[in-house]
């Protein structure tokens, strides 16, 4: 299913860059993308048996650990990529949290590279944590990963602590969209009778709505 998913990842990824130029300015989501490559290409290193027995085992009684440098870099993907893909999103929330909440557009080469440093910077951290760390272990069934006593520190807590600040200002900003977005009572009452005029005018004869345009021309009734 990883492998499955990372295809279709990378099918995304390919939309993405063959999409007109003003798409691609939206850059987070190529981002998202790649990163989303990176946490289901981890699967390559498990796709066949042969390759599987190679990356998950030292022997016939020992699992993997870090001296097998498969279970090393499928532990960093899996890291890497499940940090990139919730740092992106969070870009991106706030991003429009900024531009519909706080009225400030974002742009320019400085916010790029801080938003770059931002997502991938952390996500790199972790992971080379992760490798220097030499705690990557057969540990998720069919995965490689942080063994369980790295593992929240590298990759549950952190992920759990900065999500929870673009979850609230997501919920502010999708409750910023709607009071804007939905109508007060007086705009729904004009609403109501601009539709019933409406509805009369058009079901008026012709002639009457000659004679009541003609009424209401001042410069033909001069005449």
């Amino acid at each position: 299913m990883n492998v499955i998913s990372c295809v279709l990842c990378i099918l995304l990824l390919i939309t993405y860059l063959l999409l007109p130029s003003s798409s691609q300015a939206n850059y987070p989501k190529v981002c998202l993308a790649i990163s989303l490559i990176m946490l289901n290409g981890a699967g390559f290193f498990t796709l066949f048996p042969a390759v599987r027995d190679v990356t998950l085992c030292n022997d016939h009684i020992s699992a993997a650990n870090y001296t097998n440098w498969r279970c090393m870099w499928q532990a960093f993907f899996v890291v890497v990529g499940a940090h990139g893909a919730a740092l992106w999103v969070s870009v991106r929330v706030y991003t429009l949290f900024a531009l519909v909440v706080m009225g400030k557009s974002g742009g320019g080469w400085k916010i790029f590279v801080l938003e770059n440093l931002f997502a991938w910077g952390i996500a790199l951290t972790f992971g080379l944590i992760t490798l220097a760390s030499r705690q990557t272990r057969f540990v998720y069934g069919r995965w490689c990963g942080p063994n369980l006593s790295l593992a929240p520190i590298v990759l549950y807590y952190p992920i759990i602590i900065y999500s929870v600040p673009y979850v609230i200002a997501e919920v502010w900003l999708l409750t910023k969209i709607f009071m804007v977005t939905t109508p007060t009572a007086g705009d729904q009452t004009n609403v109501v009778r601009s539709s019933n005029v409406a509805r009369r005018w058009n079901t008026r004869p012709a002639a009457l709505l000659g004679r009541q345009v003609e009424a209401l021309n001042p410069m033909k009734s001069d005449n």
